[in-house]
């Protein structure tokens, strides 16, 4: 799309309720110029920010390019000059070594008085939470030493405090894990290093009161591979899913690993204690979900093949083994990109908002196959019960994340409002729609209209009182 700018009170059918104010922040990878080796994954396009600022039921939009390194370099050169994703080895001969490749396009969170855009790969860059002007790389004032960031902090509701982690912590072929712990001033307060077995991928974490857990994808560091030009991630159905469990108080020497069968898991949608247990809520591929990084023998599932259902781990942590267990499975419809209620991170809890997959509301016919990664369904789960209501746009349309609302500071448990952008494909247009969880079946309450097409997001997050 490569567009940036700023457009002010967005075209709003319906009402928007009055306490609705704060912005909602996503990114999403957009190239500023064409692949330089002729074609790239999605997750390796240039971050660009979208805000979406409500105030007093109007809403205005910015959005802007992180100008990293690496946007600037190539705005310079005016064309491409980085090649397969996080592989050095295929970028133009003029990138320096010393050049920060971050692509600044997973995630964009609040941190003190700046937004942090996210890529694992590397360190943030903070930009400013109003203007989306960049501020440059951040770390957070010294404070952070690891090479990487991960593009998945969480806020801790009991403290308020910041967590955050590095995985490959001393450069991409490092063992090395680090976890960071922030008070709400900024100020790190607690550091904990530690290795994993293999050289890790672990996009995404989920805590406790007292633990830590770093699920692990399986896959292998091909260097061999990423120096001769292809690519340095690759699929091992060989390996387990590891779960690494470590103490919040502790120095991380008393790290255990728990194993899951091969498969993938998706990003963490709560954790919690209980008797001595800690159990997980997450949705496990069946298969490779990142078809394209086949395994040594070049096998992939097509994405259509690929069922990754919402279910709940166990680790028995009076065990003297490695296993997991799955003691639950929610619902049989493949999910991902899940929100619960903030002030239930860590803990108890009974309500999520997946979306979620149903190819029987798709039309065939009009649309063809669905792409991959595709969700045409808005969930509420109850995990109680195993209960589920959902939304569905329409036969031919697709959901982006959703991000939740709390409805008042004294609400109960997920009463509030669901935002979240809706792609309609027939049309090659945007929607931002507002749905009150209370009636999460009768649709939006108010849907905001995009003054271009959105591209497909990664991730964002919904902050309260940010806003011009």
């Amino acid at each position: 799309m490569r567009i940036e700018g700023k457009v002010i009170n967005l075209e709003v059918q319906g009402t928007i309720p009055a306490e609705i104010n704060g912005a909602f922040v996503r990114v999403q990878p957009d190239p500023l110029y064409p692949p330089m080796l002729g074609n790239d994954i999605f997750f390796n396009g240039d971050g660009v920010v979208s805000s979406f600022q409500f105030s007093n039921g109007h809403v205005d939009l910015v959005q802007r390019y992180v100008e990293t390194d690496r946007v600037k370099l190539q705005r310079n050169a005016k064309r491409s000059l980085f090649g397969l994703y996080r592989n050095p080895y295929t970028n133009d001969a003029s990138v320096s070594q010393e050049t920060v490749y971050s692509t600044a396009n997973t995630n964009v969170v609040q941190f003190q008085n700046k937004l942090l855009a996210l890529k694992e790969d590397n360190l943030p860059y903070a930009m400013d939470p109003v203007t989306l002007e960049t501020l440059g790389v951040d770390d957070l004032d010294g404070q952070f030493t690891a090479r990487t960031f991960t593009a998945h902090p969480k806020v801790d509701p009991e403290t308020n405090n910041f967590l955050t982690y590095s995985y490959r912590a001393k450069g991409e072929q490092s063992k090395d894990i680090a976890f960071y712990e922030f008070n709400d001033k900024g100020e790190k307060v607690k550091e904990i290093w530690f290795e994993a077995p293999l050289i890790p991928f672990i996009h995404d974490f989920c805590f406790t009161d007292n633990y830590l857990i770093f699920p692990v994808i399986p896959t292998d560091h091909n260097q061999s591979n990423g120096e001769a030009g292809g690519a340095i991630f690759q699929w091992n159905y060989e390996r387990d899913i590891l779960f690494g469990v470590v103490k919040r108080d502790g120095d991380g020497s008393d790290a255990r690993w728990f194993r899951l069968p091969n498969g993938f898991p998706g990003h963490v949608q709560n954790t919690f204690e209980k008797d001595g247990k800690i159990y997980c809520d997450l949705s496990l591929g069946d298969d490779n979900v990142f078809s394209w990084w086949p395994d040594k023998h070049g096998r992939a599932p097509s994405p259509d093949e690929v069922h990754a259902p919402l279910q709940r781990v166990e680790f028995d942590l009076s065990s003297h083994d490695d296993k997991a267990t799955v003691t639950d499975v929610f619902t049989d419809l493949s999910v991902e990109f899940y929100k619960v209620d903030d002030r239930f991170l860590g803990k108890p809890y009974r309500y999520a908002y997946p979306i979620a997959t149903d190819v029987s509301l798709w039309d065939f016919d009009q649309m063809g196959p669905p792409h991959p990664f595709f969700f045409n369904m808005l969930c509420k789960v109850d995990m109680e019960n195993k209960s589920l209501t959902y939304w569905s746009p329409g036969p031919t349309d697709s959901l982006q994340e959703p991000v939740f609302i709390l409805r008042s500071d004294d609400a109960p448990e997920g009463d509030g409002y669901i935002l979240l952008v809706v792609n309609r494909l027939k049309t090659n247009s945007s929607d931002l729609v507002l749905l009150d969880t209370a009636n999460l079946s009768n649709g939006p309450i108010a849907t905001i209209k995009c003054p271009f097409r959105m591209r497909q997001g990664l991730h964002g997050n919904w902050i309260n009182g940010l806003n011009q």
